[in-house]
């Protein structure tokens, strides 16, 4: 039998540095967690009750694209209809 590679297990913080390296644009432990939980793009396990750790290779090997903007993503809300009374100005009927 061929000896076994020792897995190596890196931070969420350790894992967005290596891809933001790999990719040429900032990439955040958030978009990590997602390839870990939403994707499954990398395998991770629990350190503690809070942190999870993510295997090496599977960062390595991965190479991200940036985001582009969609009209789908949550955008500043706009008021379509203008209101009736500003609440700068005075009543009409104050006296």
């Amino acid at each position: 039998m061929s000896p076994r590679k020792k897995e190596e297990w890196i931070t969420g913080k350790e894992a967005a540095t290596i891809l933001t390296a790999r990719s040429g644009h900032e990439v955040s432990q958030n978009y990590v967690r997602f390839l870990a939980y939403r994707a499954q793009k990398i395998t991770h396990r629990p350190r503690d009750g809070r942190t999870e750790e993510y295997l090496k290779s599977d960062v390595e090997r991965l190479q991200v694209r940036k985001h582009e903007r969609q009209k789908t993503d949550k955008q500043p809300a706009v008021n379509v209809i203008p209101p009736l009374f500003s609440l700068k100005e005075k009543p009409r009927n104050y006296e």
